[in-house]
């Protein structure tokens, strides 16, 4: 089963980002601690700790990353976190998952370009709303590349948004668009 929580992170306290993070394996701290930026730390603190208490753990179960940094939980459970704004979303699941929020962008034609196949951006010359068009299909390469344990640096023109690989859940939450992606069981 999969589960996709929002939060608004402006009302943690300090004191409560630092229990949080006091709380966390060793592996966790040291990675969140790379986090150059104070803001990105306390999204990530904030993340783990909503992760904690989806699973219902007191303490945040062993976590391992691929060479990609995609991570994993003890048991080959599945999770994915993404933010943006004030905006926090978190995929948790059996299966390979991944997720994206973003918050609705101004369209850019370079990024169009930069992610859009040929088809893509005919359809988007079409749209009747280029900003939500664009953002929508960002949210959902970028579900895709996190599903895949890999990295954005890959040209994001050559992502193939295959129904019979993958399943998408869109969802416009007032000025974000939030994608879920999950891998199909083929087998």
């Amino acid at each position: 089963m999969i589960r996709v929580f929002n939060i608004n992170r402006i009302s943690v306290s300090e004191d409560k980002l630092e229990k949080w993070f006091n709380n966390f394996p060793n592996v966790l701290k040291e990675r969140i601690d790379k986090k150059g930026n104070i803001e990105k730390r306390k999204v990530s603190i904030i993340g783990y700790a909503m992760l904690q208490r989806l699973i219902k753990r007191r303490t945040l179960p062993l976590i391992t990353f691929n060479e990609n940094g995609k991570p994993y939980i003890e048991g080959r459970r599945y999770f994915n976190i993404s933010n943006s704004g004030d905006m926090i979303a978190i995929a948790y699941s059996w299966q390979e998952v991944g997720v994206d929020i973003q918050k609705i962008f101004d369209y850019d034609e370079r990024l169009a370009n930069r992610i859009c196949s040929e088809s893509e951006l005919e359809e988007l010359k079409r749209a009747e709303n280029k900003n939500e068009f664009l953002t929508r299909l960002w949210t959902i390469k970028e579900s895709i590349v996190k599903c895949e344990g890999q990295s954005l640096a890959q040209d994001l023109k050559k992502i193939n948004m295959d129904k019979t690989k993958y399943k998408f859940k869109c969802k416009r939450i007032g000025e974000h668009y939030l994608t879920l992606c999950k891998k199909l069981n083929l087998e």
